[in-house]
């Protein structure tokens, strides 16, 4: 009787044992297909938002790229005509009279008007740069203009002070554009200005 009692404990022992291992077998592969299942979604989803955000970024790269190539354009054709009014400043400076001043001011016209067309596109710093720049040439221009119309009747001192004046505008202006000229340089390479 001990015997059957024993050997009932032990079929019973071991068949809680095959139960209990079926039972643990069984959990693992669940948890195991889960933790996969969870795995790929989490990774699907991760690899949607992935997708997302390289199509954003993509948008992004093509409007920066068309701004910086309108920039680039617009910045190279205010260059142009800043050294346009430039060298008809200078003109004007060797020569002040009426056709010269008349060149001059169709030169500053044109690079207000090119200027103003182009502001939106301008970093904050190179518009307020420009604008200085116009004014240092409209004062220029006004004064080459008194020049010109006093120039018979004025006394040599006052003359004097009139060309005082302008190269003063002028050498300014100059010094305006040489630094502009370089911090759109460095723009252009991609560099920081050492301000």
């Amino acid at each position: 009787m001990m015997i059957d009692i024993l050997q009932a404990v032990a079929i019973f022992s071991a068949a809680m044992t095959v139960i209990g291992g079926g039972i643990w077998w069984f959990i693992q592969k669940t948890s195991d297909t889960l933790a996969k299942k969870y795995i790929e979604k989490v990774k699907h989803e991760l690899q949607q938002e992935l997708a997302q955000y390289k199509s954003q970024l993509e948008i992004l790269k093509t409007v920066i790229l068309r701004f910086s190539d309108k920039q680039f354009e617009l910045y190279s054709n205010l260059w142009n005509q800043l050294q346009d009014l430039k060298y008809s400043s200078e003109k004007l400076w060797e020569a002040a009279n009426k056709p010269n001043l008349k060149e001059f001011g169709i030169n500053l016209k044109k690079s207000m008007i090119e200027i103003d067309k182009a502001s939106i596109f301008l970093e904050t710093e190179h518009y307020k740069e420009l604008k200085d720049i116009l004014q240092f040439f409209k004062d220029y221009r006004e004064g080459k203009t008194r020049l010109i119309k006093e120039y018979e009747n004025a006394t040599n001192q006052d003359i004097r002070q009139m060309v005082d004046f302008n190269r003063e505008r002028k050498d300014r202006c100059f010094e305006l554009i040489d630094s502009i000229q370089k911090d759109i340089s460095n723009q252009i390479r991609g560099e920081k200005n050492e301000d």
